[in-house]
């Protein structure tokens, strides 16, 4: 901790750059299709994905470099063999471990060895599923085995009341929080893009896409009337309010290593990709052409009104608010 606290002074007063986070899309494949997400949005170029040796190695490499927090996402990064090793090596190595699942899944004992675990739910579930556990299912299963998971609930044109109740009562029947967030547009299933490929994206979604102020006003009177449940979101908030990344400083290339399921880093983040050089990760991050990508975060054209939570995450590391505030919710998973 006293190792971390002296990165994030030399992060904020030295100018360095430190990857205390890593935010790593271990595949691409996925059991579903949301129709909000990116990755769904276009072919699989990240690839081929990384074998389990490599993907260690890209452990071991993160590790050396200084990051602290690993998460896992996709796709469904349950789908993955060999996600239990990698969440093994990552706690060996003394990261705090974090995964975004969409719930269906085949075995849950990966899933009980994560620190942080997040399900993603945005309707009401009433089926079993074929794949194995559903959402809710896999929630009940970890709350029994003593684990405190949250669910995560994206809100778009499609989302139903009926939906939001139910998360809402399934959130106070297991004892824990939910957090809404709304659909925001991202290029992650791209390696370099154009205005043009923004511009079709934001077509492609503005179906799903409720106005910003309206929708940040609905999840605030969700907090209001569902504090016991709900979680606190002000700060995330408030910050898309004054404009978003762009306005609120984006950290993200100095505090996070963005890597995708080929092994590639994302610069300057991982929903735009804008540079992928391949390498040694140490190497590519330390790169001129990472200190240039450094200077313009948070001022490249696709980086205006940017409201990705990810990366607002890694960005408030920075502050000792918000690292106390991860480092408690990881407390009360290990005690």
């Amino acid at each position: 901790m006293i190792k971390t606290f002296t990165d994030i002074l030399k992060i904020k007063y030295l100018k360095k750059s430190i990857p205390l986070y890593c935010h790593w899309e271990v595949t691409f494949r996925c059991n579903l299709r949301c129709p909000f997400c990116t990755l769904q949005s276009g072919k699989n170029i990240w690839q081929p994905e990384l074998t389990t040796i490599e993907a260690i190695d890209i452990l071991k490499q993160v590790k050396d470099m200084g990051s602290k927090i690993i998460h896992f996402v996709g796709g469904e990064p349950t789908i993955r063999n060999d996600l239990d090793e990698l969440a093994e090596l990552a706690k060996q190595y003394k990261m705090m471990t974090m995964i975004t699942s969409n719930g269906y899944v085949k075995n849950i004992n990966t899933l009980k060895k994560i620190d942080l675990v997040r399900i993603s739910l945005t309707r009401k579930i009433d089926k079993k599923s074929n794949i194995g556990l559903n959402p809710v299912e896999t929630l009940e299963e970890l709350v029994l085995a003593g684990k405190t998971p949250s669910i995560t609930t994206t809100i778009s044109t499609e989302t139903k009341d009926s939906d939001i109740d139910f998360i809402l009562g399934l959130a106070r029947r297991l004892k824990i929080k939910v957090g809404f967030y709304y659909v925001d547009v991202g290029l992650s299933h791209l390696n370099c893009f154009s205005p043009t490929d923004l511009e079709k994206r934001k077509e492609e979604l503005q179906h799903l896409i409720i106005p910003r102020n309206e929708v940040l006003e609905k999840i605030n009177n969700l907090y209001t009337k569902n504090k016991d449940v709900v979680l606190n979101q002000n700060r995330f908030f408030q910050m898309i309010k004054k404009g978003g990344l762009s306005k609120y400083g984006c950290r993200a290339m100095d505090t996070a290593i963005c890597i995708k399921a080929n092994g590639q880093i994302a610069m300057p983040c991982i929903e735009f990709p804008h540079k992928t050089p391949k390498g040694k990760l140490s190497e590519v991050y330390n790169s001129t052409c990472a200190k240039e990508c450094r200077k313009e975060q948070g001022e490249y054209w696709f980086c205006k009104e940017c409201g990705m939570s990810c990366m607002y995450s890694a960005s408030t590391l920075l502050s000792i608010i918000e690292l106390f505030s991860t480092v408690k919710k990881y407390i009360k998973q290990i005690i």
